[in-house]
C-alpha cells in the first residue's frame, strides 16, 4: 500500500512483516529522490532478505544462547545465528502476514498493523499481542510506533530496520555521509557480537560519533555496534554531503543499532534501486542487546497487565550548509 501527505512526500508498504518499502521525499527542486533500500517486487521478501525495512522482534538483535529465564523458569528459544537467537529467529515478525487498515489523523495518513504471535512462537512463552502504526506526517517526517500486551511474563524487543541512503546518485555507498549520534556509551562485545555486559564511554574510541565523523573514516566503515543513548536530543543524525539532504532520527528506546550494511551484496538487488555492500545504513532504535540475560542493561521484561509501548520518528529535511540543498 502507498500513501501520500500534503509535503509531497511518499511512502509504501508490505503487510509481510509490516514492512517499509520506499520513501520518496522531493528535493529542494521539487525533484522526488528516493531514500530507503528496498526491491521492486515483493517476490525477494518472500525468498527471505537482510531485514530490509520490516518490524522486528519478538526480541530485537542477539539473546546468547537462545535462552533466558523468568521467574526461575528457562526457556529453550529457537536458534538461528549459530547458538544464538536473532532478531527473533527464522520466523520472526519479520515473516509474518500482518493485518492491515488504513489510518488518517491531523498528523498525517498511516498504516496500522496487527498480529498476535502465538505462546511458543520461535520459543517464547506468552501471546503477544501487537500493533505497529506507521504515519506519513506533514512534519517532514516519518513516524513508527509500537503497542504490545502479553498473556504471560515474556522478553520483548521491537523495532524498526529501515537502511536510509541520502545521495542523488543511487550508485553512491553511504560511506562518505556524515553520522553523528546521541550517546555517550557503547556496549563492548566479545566473539559472536555478544556484549559483555559493560556500558562504556565512547570518548576517544573508534566508536565516537559524539561530532559528525565521515562514516567510512574509520574502521572501513564496517560497524555493527550498539550504543546506549543519551536522555536528551536526537539519537542520530545523518547527513549527505553531495545532496545536502539530513535524517535527524528521535525515539523513546534506550539503545540504537548502527548498522552500515557491510554485508549487503549485488545479489541482494531488486532493479533499477540496486544496491551492494554499504548501499545503506540502519539507524536502528532498539532495546539493548541480550537484556533478558544481563541484569544490568535496562529490562525487557513485560508482564501481563503491563503494556510495551515506544516509539521512533525520522525527520527529513536539507542542511544548507551542505551540498544543492
Amino acid at each position: 500500500m502507498t500513501l501520500r501527505n500534503d509535503r509531497g512526500w511518499s511512502a509504501r508498504w508490505l503487510t509481510l512483516g509490516a514492512r517499509l518499502t520506499s520513501l520518496v521525499v522531493p528535493d529542494p527542486k521539487g525533484v522526488p529522490r528516493e531514500v530507503v533500500l528496498g526491491y521492486d517486487s515483493v517476490e525477494p521478501y518472500v525468498a527471505g532478505t537482510p531485514w530490509l525495512g520490516c518490524v522486528i522482534g519478538r526480541y530485537t538483535n542477539i539473546i546468547e544462547d537462545a535462552n533466558y529465564s523468568i521467574d526461575g523458569e528457562r526457556y529453550e528459544l529457537r536458534p538461528n545465528a549459530g547458538r544464538h537467537q536473532m532478531n527473533g529467529g527464522r520466523q520472526g515478525l519479520h515473516r509474518v502476514l500482518w493485518d492491515v487498515e488504513l489510518t488518517d489523523d491531523p498528523a498525517g495518513p498511516g498504516v496500522r498493523f496487527c498480529h498476535t504471535s502465538p505462546p511458543g512462537a520461535g520459543g517464547h512463552p506468552g501471546e503477544l499481542t501487537v500493533t505497529v502504526t506507521w504515519r506519513l506526517e506533514h512534519t517532514d517526517t516519518v513516524s513508527v510506533t509500537f503497542d504490545a500486551t502479553t498473556t504471560a511474563p515474556t522478553h520483548a524487543s521491537l523495532s524498526a530496520h529501515p537502511y536510509f541512503n541520502l545521495a542523488d546518485d543511487r550508485r553512491q555507498t553511504i560511506l562518505n555521509h556524515l553520522l553523528q549520534l546521541g550517546a555517550p556509551t557503547y556496549t563492548p562485545v566479545r566473539a559472536g557480537n555478544i556484549p559483555t555486559g559493560e556500558i562504556r564511554s565512547l570518548s576517544g574510541t573508534e566508536f565516537d560519533f559524539a561530532s559528525p565523523t565521515v562514516i567510512g573514516s574509520r574502521r572501513n566503515g564496517q560497524y555493527d555496534q550498539s550504543f546506549v543513548l543519551g536522555h536528551a536530543g536526537p539519537a542520530a543524525t545523518l547527513w549527505d554531503p553531495g545532496s545536502g539532504r539530513r535524517l535527524t532520527v528521535t525515539t523513546s528506546l534506550p539503545g540504537l543499532q548502527l548498522d552500515t550494511g557491510t554485508y549487503l551484496t549485488e545479489r541482494q538487488r531488486g532493479a533499477p534501486r540496486g544496491f551492494g555492500a554499504h548501499g545503506g545504513v540502519c539507524l536502528g532504535a532498539q532495546a539493548l542487546p541480550n537484556s533478558p540475560n544481563i541484569p544490568a542493561f535496562p529490562s525487557t521484561l513485560l508482564r501481563p497487565g503491563q503494556r510495551l509501548t515506544a516509539w521512533i520518528r525520522y525527520r527529513l529535511d536539507h542542511d544548507p550548509s551542505l551540498g544543492s540543498g
